[in-house]
């Protein structure tokens, strides 16, 4: 299900979260949010797993880890933004018995 952020995550400026970026963040967000089985931590996982390994393909860096757990780099701050976001989105759904369907773009 959360291969659905790989194009995402292949871009170049994705962790800079400018606005471009958060639309396509979203755009993404938005085909697996509604899932009853998408779950914010696992989304997080993946992202930074797949982030590790395009871009160890293209700059040889890795998203590293400090010793109490926070993510130091811009990627991995990046990556807690989107899973925080991520997160409220499918609570505020599932708490008010929202159906989400991803629309066309404006």
């Amino acid at each position: 299900m959360y291969q659905v952020f790989d194009a995402f995550l292949d871009r170049e400026t994705w962790e800079t979260m400018h606005e471009n970026e958060d639309r396509q963040f979203n755009l993404a967000l938005a085909k697996v949010v509604g899932n009853p089985k998408f779950d914010a931590a696992a989304m997080g996982a993946y992202m930074r797993a797949s982030a590790d390994t395009m871009d160890n393909y293209r700059r040889g860096k890795k998203i590293g880890a400090s010793s109490d757990g926070s993510y130091e780099d811009p990627r991995g701050q990046a990556i807690r933004r989107y899973v925080a976001a991520a997160g409220a989105v499918a609570d505020f759904f599932k708490h008010n018995g929202t159906v989400f369907k991803a629309g066309p773009t404006p």
